[in-house]
């Protein structure tokens, strides 16, 4: 399959640094200089910081460009914002230990969803994750964010339900262009977002947009768009019922946290523009055909896993959907009304 172009994101993240558990390691990167390629040893950031939202806590990891040579052997200007990072930077954690104030902080991060093998379910998981940009300190007046602008493919549309009734809220499948792997390449990924109840109707069945002056359609499947999203951690379960036994109950946290990706908002459709965003727009031929590749990812992963294991190892600005915008029915469904005739499904 030919190169096909990577869905966008941009998103960030502004809240105070929870945890940091960052550290320096030596590693070895390979160099281009006057045409010529060698290996080179240097120090690079590894490991792990939490930030502190009022949407939660997210967990992030130390980006990948974080090296201290960039591809051509000169320095790297973000290795050395990273080491400030480590050197200077307070987290909550710390300030329990050391006292102090933590530092509040804003984090470029981009969407990285990704299926892996999970050894102790024995099974193919799905992960919804975030890449890390650069990060910087902030004022401690700079409101939290978790926003963040998600280009994508609509695989599918449908009500959210619960106890066999619809909350009011939507369910979209999205489709993102990633990678797989070296022998598979580029695969894609569907991840579901949950539309918000106060724009519901409105992201099916179209809204008039003040800044163009025009009516907008409503999303279709097969809609090449971006969606204006925030991300949400969810605390599920830890309700039990009152017990007798002996002493005071233990102070213990049950149940589980749970991410969500919640949609507020998004822009005007590519598809509404064709001419215009012809190289934008992904065809109905290259979804599938990135859906095939991600089935094939996915029945690759367990033998992998097995072997690993084994050797130990410029279009117009539009106001878009929603009252705000991010700090960074199916209406007339293209492949007709019947759902057996969506081609992603």
């Amino acid at each position: 399959m030919q190169e096909i172009r990577q869905t966008e994101s941009n998103g960030t993240i502004i809240g105070v640094l929870s945890e940091m558990d960052l550290k320096i390691e030596e590693t070895e990167v390979e160099v281009v200089s006057n045409g010529n390629t060698s290996k080179k040893k240097c120090n690079h950031v590894v490991g792990s910081f939490s930030i502190e939202t009022d949407n939660g806590t997210f967990k992030f990891f130390a980006p990948r460009f974080a090296n201290e040579l960039k591809k051509d052997g000169t320095k790297n200007k973000s290795y050395d914002s990273w080491v400030t990072v480590i050197n200077e930077y307070v987290s909550k954690l710390d300030v329990a230990k050391n006292g102090g104030d933590a530092t509040r902080v804003k984090l470029g991060v981009g969407f990285n969803s990704y299926d892996r093998f999970d050894d102790k379910s024995n099974q193919v998981v799905h992960n919804c994750g975030f890449t890390s940009g650069f990060m910087s300190r902030v004022n401690d007046e700079v409101e939290s964010s978790t926003d963040i602008q998600i280009e994508g493919v609509i695989k599918n549309i449908r009500p959210e339900m619960k106890d066999d009734e619809e909350t009011g809220k939507l369910l979209v499948d999205f489709i993102t262009v990633g990678y797989g792997d070296k022998e598979i390449g580029q695969i894609a990924n569907v991840d579901t977002f949950v539309v918000e109840e106060d724009i519901a109707d409105a992201f099916v069945n179209g809204y008039f947009d003040e800044i163009l002056g025009e009516n907008i359609r409503g999303y279709q499947v097969g809609d090449t768009c971006t969606l204006n999203c925030e991300i949400k951690m969810e605390h599920i379960g830890g309700e039990t019922k009152p017990t007798g036994g002996l002493g005071r109950k233990a102070k213990v946290k049950s149940g589980y946290d749970k991410m969500s990706i919640v949609v507020f908002g998004g822009e005007k459709p590519l598809n509404l523009d064709e001419e215009l965003n012809k190289d934008k727009i992904y065809s109905v031929e290259t979804v599938k055909g990135l859906l095939n590749e991600r089935q094939i990812y996915i029945d690759s992963l367990p033998s992998k896993a097995k072997t690993k294991a084994n050797n130990g190892g410029g279009n117009k600005a539009s106001g878009g959907l929603g009252n705000r915008k991010p700090q960074v029915s199916n209406g007339d469904n293209p492949f007709g009304g019947d759902a057996s005739a969506n081609p992603f499904m």
